[in-house]
């Protein structure tokens, strides 16, 4: 596990020899999670403020995967999808947000 001021990311070995990450956001900022293709699998909300965008892509432009309003979910969020350029996320308004991904 590797520290970076409000971000924390964790990485787990699969079998399946891919490594599922898992990012701590809790801050207003633009976290890179990855570059290049790889798989959104769930975001977890864990305090009901803010704004959450996710993009596909290396920067906070691009193809939006969701845009979710904190304030109306809490949670667990499952996705399953897939991403082709990269994943970045914009937290916004206090959101507490973990990403897992690989």
């Amino acid at each position: 596990m590797s520290y970076f001021g409000a971000i924390t990311q964790n990485v787990i070995a699969d079998p399946n020899n891919s490594y599922v990450r898992s990012k701590y956001i809790s801050t207003n900022t633009t976290t890179i999670c990855k570059l290049g293709a790889g798989r959104l699998h769930r975001v977890i909300v864990t305090d009901n403020a803010g704004r959450i965008t996710l993009y596909d892509s290396k920067t906070a432009t691009g193809t939006i995967i969701a845009v979710i309003d904190a304030a109306k979910v809490f949670g667990s969020i499952e996705f399953s999808t897939s991403f082709s350029n990269g994943l970045t996320i914009v937290t916004a308004g206090g959101s507490k947000v973990s990403v897992i991904y690989e």
